[in-house]
Formats: C-alpha cells, structure tokens, sequence
C-alpha cells in the first residue's frame, strides 16, 4: 500500500531545524513540563461551541470537526492537544521533534505520533483525513514554508475536510523575540521566530496550495490572525 506521504511534495524538513527543536523542547520540559505532562480528569469533555474550542485548547474549529472526524496534527509537540482529542476523534499527530515524537507517544498512547521524516507512514489517498489543526504551529513558518504546508495538507484532506491555522498578524506589538515578516528568508538559528501575515499573505498561500480561503480574521486579544482553508 502507498503511503500517501510518497505522493506529496517533501515537507520543510532539515536536520538541523529538527535539533534546534529537540534542544527546545528541552527547556520546555525544565520549564512547564508540569503543563505539558499533566494528566486530565476523568471526568473531562470536549469544548462545546468554537468559542469555547479556542478558550480552552486554543484551536478554532467547531466540536463537530473533532468529534468521531479523522484528525491531523500539525507540530504535536508532547502530546498536550493530542490528550485532550484522542478520546473523542482518530488522532495523528506529526512534529520536527524526535524527542517531542517519542516523549508523546508515550504522554497519549492511544493516539499516533509521527516524525516529520515518517509521513510516508501517514493514510493510503482513499483514508483521508477530515480536519487538520495547528495548534501555536502557523506562527512559526516562513510563507514557503507555510505554503509546502498547505500543499501537504490539500492532498491529505478529504472532500468537505478543513483545514485549521493560526498565524501572527502584522499589526503585532514587540513580543520580544525575534519576528520576520511573511515572506522573509527562513530565520534558521531562531526555529521558534515567528511569522507576519496580513490577508493578502494568506490569500497567497492558499491560492499556490490551491486552497479556498474559508474564513479569516484577526483576534487581537490572542495576537493572530486566524484562517480557515477548503478544498
């Protein structure tokens, strides 16, 4: 069976991105692994409403997007959205991080965890998925990054699927770390910079993924600017 990761264009992978990434989610662990790691209540549901959906796990899809769907998750991390979602969806989740990659599927193991370098392991074309999210994942890619995303996440998504992302907007105060904008070179010492998009920036990342650009908005009191995208 092909892996439906041979069909699609090679995800923005470097080895040495991969490392920044494995020493970052390092300090992570040292700094709110207690966040990370905690485990739920037994008694714990899903959000009921979108608003709520972005409140408490900051994604912005409705509950019927996750809820018995099929889910892609874009920068997993250790398993923190993942833990939240495996009980009431089919969860995947891929990240840059091996470190991040094993620490999670130990943190969730009722979902699945990919590295990046494995996505040939991901769904035959005929097992799509129905919903795509990146939880705090869009604010860190450069505008081709950004768009080989997108691209991989058109042929991974089913018919009447869509597509979740969150980007920094460009009216951004100084959040003291290191901000580019959009279409900027990939800042490769800083893998956690950030990225500016206005709407023409989204527009044009979905319009060379041969996306529909569903709804956007920007949410100030979050800092983003988020978009929904379709087939």
């Amino acid at each position: 069976m092909t892996g439906i990761g041979q069909l699609l264009p090679r995800l923005p992978y470097e080895r040495k991105n991969a490392s920044q990434w494995d020493r970052l989610w390092i300090y992570y662990l040292r700094t709110e692994g207690n966040v990370q790691l905690a485990e739920l209540s037994q008694d714990y549901s899903l959000p009921e409403s979108r608003d709520m959906m972005l409140q408490d796990l900051f994604i912005h899809c409705e509950p019927h997007d996750i809820r018995g769907k099929r889910v892609l998750e874009l920068g997993s991390g250790l398993g923190w959205l993942a833990k939240r979602l495996a009980a009431f969806c089919e969860y995947v989740g891929v990240d840059w991080s091996s470190l991040a990659v094993r620490i999670a599927r130990l943190h969730v193991p009722k979902a699945r965890f990919l590295h990046v370098s494995q996505v040939g392991k991901l769904w035959a074309p005929w097992h799509k998925v129905d919903t795509i999210v990146g939880r705090n994942f869009f604010i860190h890619q450069n505008f081709d990054s950004a768009t080989k995303l997108l691209t991989f996440s058109r042929r991974a998504l089913r018919s009447g699927g869509r597509i979740f992302a969150d980007f920094y907007w460009t009216d951004l105060p100084s959040l003291g770390n290191v901000v580019h904008r959009a279409r900027s070179p990939r800042d490769t010492t800083n893998p956690s910079c950030g990225y500016l998009y206005d709407a023409e920036d989204i527009c044009a990342v979905a319009q060379i993924a041969r996306l529909k650009v569903a709804e956007s908005w920007i949410d100030r009191e979050r800092l983003r600017h988020f978009a929904v995208f379709t087939i």
